[in-house]
């Protein structure tokens, strides 16, 4: 029988007397999972029947859902999947017999301390095979080297799709670590469950990152210029010393270039290096942006590009590195306490250890179960759920193909993609690309704990992603999406009314939540240290990708609906912007959220652009925030675009299949906030404008007396200026019971008495406290 905890996620069948359960449970310990979750599919396909389990018979229609039940422990793949069913792909045929599958684990995980993913108990299905002494026969290098080979020609079956091997492991459960590809500069071995923020992590943008020197670097050529590329050859297999033969010729490594724009990352061989001249080349060319680095001025950059070499054997110098030969099909592997690999080592050969395409068929149900080195896809999904799943290293990918030369398929992205779903309690962490992506309508995502993520830097992998389908962000020239219904050029991204709430968001590479212009909601997300690599980011940020709302000349009854509502959150600690509506945004709410820390630690190319808030486009509402400490221009004289951004200036999109306007927001409602500076981002000042509403916006965040400010209680004070001095502008602002004015911001001071006092994040474990 399946326990109380599933009875939950069940409704139906328990309150519907004639419908039964199958559970179905391995047939001996030598059944794979594989193999175990294709019966469930095949018999959930096949209106109940399981004709290799003995308590059912080829006559037995009688069962109303599939419950697959997997063992206890860490499930493994096995040779025969890797060789002969690399993804594990899962594809449902459902007809008239198809009923709703349900796959759980043998109990709720629960985080531990330490955030590890391995829980007592839980069902573990992982991406990674452990290499046996049979498989590898470890040999050193040279009598004295600490990097130790595996010569056995057949690690070409272990590759994943891209051909080689991406990720390397050392140990296993709680003791499991990912180790770094050589690579300059280098990166340090992760600690289980220590923050990538850490000294040498890979979100430490200081010391992992390289930058290109001013003298020498032509963006529009493919060239950075480096003094620092002059690096020593590591001792080598004749065990001579570091530097004895010379310096690294990086001719034939990989290139991770966060540069020009500095919100993408590229990814590009490196054609020739001139050791003479510091610099190395690679191919300028990009299919969807034209070139690496982007566009325009954006290409006239030269110093602070940021970059770091990989895929070269003379870059492994380091304990925990590991470098593969695709060619001789030998794996190098120092390993972090230098002592023989062993059985220790293990590769990632599967990105998703569920890949269930449901076919708008009956649903599918995921829950209590912990994924390692791979991660799931729910595809053509309606009405699913995914519960109590954590992820630790779900996704990973060296190269970034879709801004290629030609453009290529993106990489594996955990993928919640159909209609009215949900995914709760959940937990992903360690990333260097993706987090989730949502595909389609009116699906919930809550609960979640997002950590640890987008490693290199690009908007092309946010933490959590909404709206976009198929499209990439930024991608203006995207093939029409049939989906949609609509001739082409009117829309291309996917997805209305999805909600994120009571979600943590911490320690990522670039942007945060990033969602199209298409209708979405965000409320008590708790959102913090980000824009860790790249620039030009937000913790929340709304795309500026064409949606069909732009363009006024399409039929109204035929625009997407993008109305936003973005409230009750806190974003804090974004190294650039914290909020942001993008160009040509529309009907974005931004209310009830505290919004501070925006900007510091950023003395780069584009510092002047920290803001708190920016809203750009029309019909946006910005009231009941508190928004604060957001840092003044290190680079020259002046402020940031300040605490407030209202865009202001005209916009001629027509062109591009956008609107027109002649004042950015002209229709927007400002109200009842905290924000000390406001600025219109080159437009004519906000005070000659007229808009929709602009009153009671308090410009003095020294003097504004919050409660405990640094104990994260933003509620007024009893002597706080911002106590009844707010407007009352129904819808946005009401009075409150007694007929007093609303405080100005956030917080009232009357949530002190009554359990209004909202705290945001997630809560389903202790992990998510924390600020």
């Amino acid at each position: 029988m399946f326990n109380a905890l599933f009875m939950c996620l069940m409704p139906l069948l328990v309150t519907r007397g004639a419908t039964r359960m199958l559970e179905i449970h391995p047939l001996d310990e030598h059944e794979s999972v594989e193999r175990q979750i294709a019966r469930c599919i095949r018999a959930a396909d096949n209106g109940g029947l399981d004709h290799d389990q003995q308590n059912t018979t080829s006559s037995a229609r009688t069962y109303g859902a599939i419950l697959c039940r997997l063992r206890s422990g860490t499930a493994r793949p096995t040779y025969d999947s890797i060789s002969h069913n690399l993804q594990a792909h899962f594809i449902r045929q459902p007809h008239y017999n198809a009923i709703p599958l349900y796959i759980a684990g043998h109990s709720s995980p629960h985080l531990s301390s330490d955030s590890s993913t391995q829980r007592k108990n839980a069902s573990v299905l992982s991406g990674i095979t452990m290499l046996t002494q049979a498989q590898c026969k470890w040999e050193r290098e040279s009598a004295d080297s600490q990097v130790w080979v595996c010569n056995n020609a057949s690690l070409q079956w272990l590759s994943p799709a891209t051909g080689t091997v991406e990720q390397v492991f050392c140990g296993t459960g709680d003791t499991l670590q990912w180790l770094p590809n050589a690579r300059w500069p280098n990166v340090n071995v992760l600690p289980p469950g220590a923050p990538a923020t850490q000294h040498g992590g890979p979100l430490d943008l200081a010391t992992t990152w390289a930058s290109s020197a001013a003298q020498g670097t032509d963006l529009r050529r493919g060239r950075i210029a480096d003094p620092a590329l002059h690096q020593p050859r590591p001792r080598s297999e004749h065990g001579a010393p570091d530097g004895a033969l010379g310096a690294i010729d990086w001719t034939g490594a990989y290139a991770a270039l966060n540069v020009g724009y500095r919100f993408l990352t590229w990814t590009r061989k490196v054609t020739n290096y001139s050791a003479a001249e510091r610099a190395f080349f690679y191919d300028p060319v990009c299919a969807s942006t034209g070139k690496v680095g982007g566009t325009g001025a954006y290409l006239n950059k030269t110093a602070d590009n940021k970059y770091f070499l990989f895929g070269v054997r003379d870059a492994l110098d380091a304990p925990g590195e590991w470098y593969y030969n695709s060619t001789a099909g030998t794996l190098h592997v120092w390993m972090p306490d230098g002592g023989a690999p062993g059985d220790r080592v293990g590769v990632r050969v599967k990105d998703y250890c569920l890949d269930i395409d449901a076919m708008n068929g009956p649903p599918v149900h995921l829950a209590n179960i912990s994924m390692e080195g791979c991660t799931f896809r729910l595809q053509r999904c309606n009405g699913c759920t995914v519960s109590d799943v954590n992820n630790t290293y779900p996704t990973f990918q060296r190269t970034i193909p879709q801004r290629d030369v030609v453009t290529g398929p993106a990489p594996a992205v955990t993928t919640l993609q159909g209609n009215n779903s949900i995914i709760e309690r959940f937990s992903l962490r360690y990333s260097n690309n993706g987090g989730i992506k949502v595909v389609g309508d009116n699906n919930i995502v809550r609960e979640g704990l997002l950590e640890d993520l987008t490693w290199l830097g690009t908007l092309d992998f946010p933490p959590v992603e909404l709206g976009f389908g198929s499209t990439q962000p930024t991608d203006r020239h995207a093939p029409f999406d049939v989906h949609q219904g609509m001739r082409s050029g009117a829309d291309h991204t996917v997805g209305n009314n999805n909600t994120v709430t009571r979600c943590t968001l911490r320690r990522f590479g670039e942007m945060g939540i990033l969602t199209s212009q298409r209708s979405n909601e965000i409320s008590l997300c708790h959102v913090y240290d980000g824009g860790l690599i790249g620039l030009d980011h937000a913790g929340l940020h709304a795309d500026n990708t064409l949606v069909s709302c732009m363009n006024h000349s399409i039929p109204s009854h035929l625009r997407a609906n993008c109305t936003k509502a973005w409230h009750h959150n806190w974003v804090h600690n974004i190294r650039e912007k914290c909020v942001r509506g993008d160009d040509y945004n529309l009907n974005l709410s931004v209310h009830h959220n505290v919004i501070f820390n925006c900007g510091f630690d950023v003395h780069e190319y584009n510092a002047g652009a920290a803001t708190g808030c920016i809203l750009k486009g029309d019909y946006n509402a910005f009231f009941q925030n508190t928004v604060f400490n957001v840092t003044s221009n290190p680079l020259g004289s002046g402020v940031s675009q300040g605490d407030l951004c209202i865009a202001t200036s005209a916009l001629h999109g027509a062109a591009m299949g956008r609107y027109n306007i002649t004042q950015q927001n002209r229709h927007s409602v400002f109200l009842n906030s905290v924000v000390d500076n406001i600025t219109t981002q080159h437009g004519p000042p906000w005070q000659t404008l007229h808009f929709e509403a602009f009153q009671a916006m308090y410009r003095d965040e020294r003097s504004m007396q919050l409660q405990n400010p640094a104990a994260f209680d933003f509620r007024p004070s009893a002597s706080s200026p911002l106590r009844r001095a707010g407007a009352v502008h129904p819808p946005y602002t009401v009075a409150s019971p007694n007929g007093d004015a609303p405080d100005i911001g956030a917080y009232q001071r009357a949530e002190l008495c009554t359990d209004d006092h909202w705290v945001p994040g997630c809560t389903f474990t202790p992990q998510c406290s924390g600020k």
